[in-house]
């Protein structure tokens, strides 16, 4: 959770334009004491979808998945 939060500290918007929705981000912003712990559980959730398909080009666009 603390990586999330960091990054969001160091790249703000850049950082989460990146990689969440728009519907993610107003869930997640929705109760700012735990917007970065719920941050960092849907970029996991990401991650683990693009383990199990191994896409065999690049990743996906990150926003392509999104966790709700």
């Amino acid at each position: 959770m603390w990586k999330v939060a960091e990054s969001v500290a160091t790249f703000g918007d850049r950082y989460l334009q990146r990689f969440y929705t728009p519907d993610e981000l107003e869930y997640c912003n929705r109760d700012p004491a735990l917007t970065a712990e719920r941050l960092a559980a849907r970029f996991a959730a990401k991650e683990a979808v693009v383990k199990v398909l191994r896409p065999p080009d690049a990743r996906p666009d990150w926003r392509t998945i999104e966790v709700q």
